[in-house]
């Protein structure tokens, strides 16, 4: 995701400023930030900050929830709880260029690295960082998601099932 940003206000006494954020597809935010320490630059202080997650989630699928609903959630144990399953990341990859999306979007794992490009740092780090991906892990569980919303769950099923052929 593109954007620009530019420092609106500063205060040295309270080491904080206002960075105003603007992107052509989700328009202006102004956010409240710290000044950035010695060692770090404005550069990482702005990334930082960044709205891009807001807008993200300001454009994903949400299933709808009724005033009054309620209900009972009995966990079981997480020692008790059956493992997802496990693949190595490259495998995952493999499987997801090979799903093509509707009306030439290309690929799932093409698609998956958009979204993933407007991911905060530390997510794309914590998905650089994995050898490893659970068929529950939070970050695939999250680009997916944000692809195919609602149905997310079943697409997840299908990608692992394709590991148990």
């Amino acid at each position: 995701m593109n954007y620009t940003y530019e420092i609106t206000r500063v205060d040295a006494d309270s080491k904080s400023m206002d960075i105003q954020y603007t992107s052509p597809e989700h328009g202006t935010v102004l956010v409240g930030a710290r000044m950035p320490w010695d060692g770090e630059t404005l550069k990482d202080i702005v990334k930082t900050f960044s709205p891009v997650r807001y807008w993200a989630e300001e454009v994903a699928n949400v299933v709808a929830v009724a005033v009054g609903e309620s209900g009972t959630i009995a966990e079981e144990a997480v020692e008790e709880m059956p493992n997802a399953r496990t693949t190595s990341k490259l495998n995952l990859v493999r499987w997801m260029r090979e799903i093509e999306l509707e009306a030439d979007k290309g690929n799932l794992w093409a698609a998956f690295k958009a979204v993933l490009e407007t991911a905060d740092e530390n997510t794309v780090e914590d998905w650089q960082m994995a050898v490893d991906i659970d068929e529950d892990d939070s970050v695939f569980v999250a680009i997916i998601t944000a692809i195919y919303g609602v149905d997310a769950p079943s697409m997840i099923t299908s990608i692992f099932d394709v590991g148990d052929e």
